[in-house]
């Protein structure tokens, strides 16, 4: 059974745009990429039993139905080892700094910048080779 990461960002066209980056940097090593628009299907997927075969969540901070950090904080809830990063607009070091003090792997700005794509990548690659 594959391995799916899932990407929790309810701009669409973010959605779909970083949905085919991410799914480039993992299908050679048989990862698949579930994306959500809606914080509360990701959340009720999340709760799911085919959700075991969930790697990782990448999380954007800013949603109109509820923030990042509180859907970070539900994540935990529902399962308190699965890894979690940032996917955000936010280059606030104020925010990145909150944001890792809830345990998040990685933090990510999505702001054109082929070093912090190559950056995505390298995480991927780095953490899939340590699960």
């Amino acid at each position: 059974m594959s391995k799916f990461i899932v990407y929790i960002d309810d701009e669409e066209f973010q959605a779909k745009l970083f949905t085919r980056i991410i799914e480039d940097q993992v299908k050679d090593v048989g990862m698949k990429v579930k994306t959500f628009t809606k914080a509360k299907e990701a959340e009720e997927y999340l709760t799911l039993s085919e959700a075991k075969e969930v790697f990782l969540v990448l999380v954007d901070l800013s949603m109109y139905e509820v923030s990042g950090f509180d859907m970070i904080n539900k994540i935990r809830k529902i399962n308190p080892n699965l890894k979690i990063a940032v996917l955000t607009s936010h280059e606030d070091k104020n925010i990145e700094r909150e944001a890792r003090k809830l345990g998040i792997e990685e933090y990510f700005v999505k702001n054109g910048d082929l070093k912090e794509l190559d950056r995505l990548r390298k995480f991927f690659v780095n953490t899939i080779l340590q699960s």
